[in-house]
């Protein structure tokens, strides 16, 4: 198992993206839906896009649930995929964003600093 952790300010920033996303309207209506984070290094800076699993096609769910990779976000295990996993995902075909309906994400540099951060649209 692999846990992804941040330095203390960057990853308080990105427990309150996490969080509003359980806020927002991307939610799918399902009781206790299973979020997920995707993770993209490109350019000295990492995106981080999460959303929920229900809106997602069933080969990227299934990536999702059979990930043994975890951000721990308010004493939370949040699967993580990276950009670069294989398999059939539409998330491999044209960036991050391909595939995702909706969701929040945060971006940072290498130093820790935000640089965009808000709903994927």
């Amino acid at each position: 198992m692999i846990i992804v952790e941040y330095q203390e300010e960057l990853n308080d920033q990105i427990e309150a993206v996490y969080r509003d996303l359980k806020d927002s309207r991307f939610r799918t209506g399902v009781r206790n839906a299973e979020i997920f984070a995707l993770v993209n290094d490109c350019d000295y800076s990492t995106t981080i896009t999460f959303n929920y699993t229900a809106n997602l096609p069933e080969s990227v769910q299934k990536q999702v649930n059979t990930s043994r990779r975890f951000i721990l976000l308010d004493g939370e295990r949040v699967p993580v995929l990276f950009y670069f996993d294989n398999g059939n995902s539409p998330i491999r075909k044209g960036g991050v964003n391909h595939g995702l309906i909706g969701g929040m994400l945060i971006k940072f540099n290498t130093t820790g600093e935000v640089i965009l951060k808000g709903p994927v649209e």
